[in-house]
């Protein structure tokens, strides 16, 4: 691939959308690939995770040159442009987070960081995204929170001086689990966007509106159905208004993607009940406007 960025035009108002290559996991990567070209769909959330055979951590960041020259031609054969690179370094959300207690761990994660950027940066990614950090027995909250946010304010300064965006993820086990706390994190730091996926709050019973404050530090969209108690559902099943969000954000001008993000995974919340590619089509659908 070219090492330009592919984001979208800036504001130009159009729906831009991407397809997270974890929905596909008992694919190939290639097979993967091709099903989201399959679909439409002209763009590709790079997913950096542990425990999935894609593009495990271990042998992505070990020798980035090498893998983003494999990524790259996988990526250009099929014309697919890059939306994101997603980085998840360890199966436990703990272990390597970014405000870990243990200074070492923390280092070894901005280490990590650094490899992840280095990957995106030759592939050209418009950015990066990860988790947003932890909560620990025996730590407190606010305290957590306030290095969360002096970890990854100093990572947004890095992607910055490398002419990318950073992202961290809302998650329901995170410490930003509720638009309240992820507020609060975004008040600390100057640079750190977010990578907004609704699901993790709509699952916990808030509703929509109540991430609207969000919408100003969202460079970066997952879209899943959910409802309360289900992090993921059937379109149809689901309670989130996309098109409502769709239209939030692009009124504000938002240039970046919208990224499908279906996942099928065993053990984890019944998330093996949804026919991903359906449900992808389902959800470009409705992003777009097309009725069926």
């Amino acid at each position: 691939m070219s090492p330009e960025s592919t984001s979208p035009p800036a504001g130009d108002g159009a729906v831009h959308l991407s397809c997270a290559d974890s929905a596909f996991p008992r694919l190939s990567h290639g097979a993967a690939l091709d099903v989201i070209v399959d679909l439409g769909i002209g763009a590709v959330d790079l997913c950096v995770w542990a425990g999935y055979d894609h593009n495990p951590p271990e042998r992505a960041l070990a020798d980035t040159a090498a893998e983003a020259e494999r990524i790259g031609a996988e990526l250009s054969r099929r014309s697919l442009d890059l939306a994101d690179v997603y980085l998840i370094q360890a199966e436990s959300f703990e272990q390597l987070a970014v405000n870990h207690p243990d200074q070492a761990v923390r280092e070894e994660s901005f280490r990590m960081f650094d490899s992840l950027l280095d990957l995106a940066s030759r592939l050209g990614s418009p950015g990066l995204t990860i988790l947003p950090g932890a909560l620990f027995d025996g730590v407190d909250e606010t305290e957590s929170l306030r290095l969360a946010a002096s970890e990854l304010e100093r990572r947004a300064e890095r992607a910055r001086e490398a002419g990318l965006r950073f992202s961290v993820e809302p998650h329901f086990r995170s410490v930003i689990a509720t638009p309240a706390r992820t507020a609060a994190l975004l008040e600390l730091t100057e640079q750190v966007e977010i990578a907004l996926d609704i699901s993790h709050f709509t699952f916990q019973t808030y509703e929509d509106h109540e991430s609207d404050p969000l919408l100003p530090r969202t460079r970066h969209v997952h879209l899943r159905q959910a409802a309360p108690g289900n992090l993921q559902t059937r379109l149809a099943e689901g309670t989130i208004d996309y098109p409502a969000l769709r239209d939030k954000l692009l009124a504000r001008g938002y240039d970046g993607y919208f990224a499908i993000e279906y996942q099928w995974e065993e053990g984890w919340l019944d998330f093996t009940h949804v026919d991903c590619i359906a449900e992808t089509a389902d959800m470009r659908d409705l992003m777009l406007g097309v009725t069926p």
